[in-house]
């Protein structure tokens, strides 16, 4: 009985925030590499990356994020494939707290408690090292503010 209650409960972790959009909760899929970069070389396309956020809910407690990405495209979790700073995934930031990974160009983010938050995106490799252009990551910043 005590070991079904613990898979219960470590399924209940792995459940994804949105069923439609793969946001995994932090802690969930650990490669160990937290912490690495992986800088863009001199002679390739540069990515970037603008966020943008829409209210979802009268009360603006649910925003839709748009993630627009250039010389990047979002992938699947995908394992054994070898990293560029072209292709991955983005990690999502409320007010510098790390809430997961994105695989897409949206996100649905529900919840938002009351005042003004930093919502941030930062590129990442599929080997989840932080991409770096001219030393900095890329990343997207928006403001959202639920009164």
């Amino acid at each position: 009985m005590a070991s079904i209650k613990g898979l219960l409960a470590a399924a209940a972790f792995l459940v994804v925030l949105t069923p439609d959009i793969p946001l995994r909760a932090q802690g969930t899929h650990d490669h160990g590499s937290q912490g690495k970069t992986r800088a863009v070389p001199a002679n390739a396309p540069a990515p970037s990356l603008t966020v943008t956020a829409e209210p979802k809910s009268a009360d603006r407690s649910t925003w839709l994020l748009t993630l627009t990405p250039q010389n990047f495209r979002f992938i699947p979790m995908t394992k054994n494939i070898p990293s560029s700073v072209n292709e991955g995934h983005a990690h999502l930031y409320l007010n510098g707290k790390k809430l997961g990974r994105i695989h897409t160009t949206t996100y649905e983010l529900k919840n938002v408690p009351p005042g003004t938050h930093r919502v941030r995106a930062v590129l990442s490799t599929n080997g989840h090292e932080e991409i770096l252009s001219k030393g900095q990551p890329v990343a997207g910043t928006v403001t959202i503010t639920r009164p």
